[in-house]
């Protein structure tokens, strides 16, 4: 999927109020920042993908419960995800993580990691 065919997905589901977003496998390499319009998402799905950055636009996606971004090449977790605070689940694994920031305490309604 290139960013344009991904923008017009974004449009949609803002339009329509989508509420999950699976991108997986789409060989997504970055994120525009319209993904912050998409508020009303309880669920996005960002796993097989080639991410190596998120943007800090999805900080505003704070009806998120579920954050998938598992296989990725992500080497850190953007600080914006922890002002996500109604994750219950979030999915890193099979990512270069060198660290988790202290602030993952921020997430007091995760159950999942």
């Amino acid at each position: 999927m290139n960013q344009q065919e991904l923008r017009q997905l974004i449009d949609q589901a803002v339009a329509e109020g989508w509420t999950e977003l699976n991108l997986f496998g789409q060989e997504l390499t970055e994120l525009p920042p319209e993904i912050g319009k998409l508020k009303s998402l309880t669920s996005l799905d960002l796993s097989k993908n080639d991410l190596t950055y998120i943007s800090p636009e999805i900080g505003k996606l704070k009806k998120l419960t579920s954050l998938s971004l598992t296989r990725n090449q992500l080497t850190a977790v953007p600080p914006e995800i922890w002002q996500l605070t109604n994750l219950t689940i979030l999915c890193l694994n099979k990512n270069p993580l060198m660290t988790l920031s202290p602030e993952i305490g921020n997430l007091t309604d995760l159950t999942s990691l």
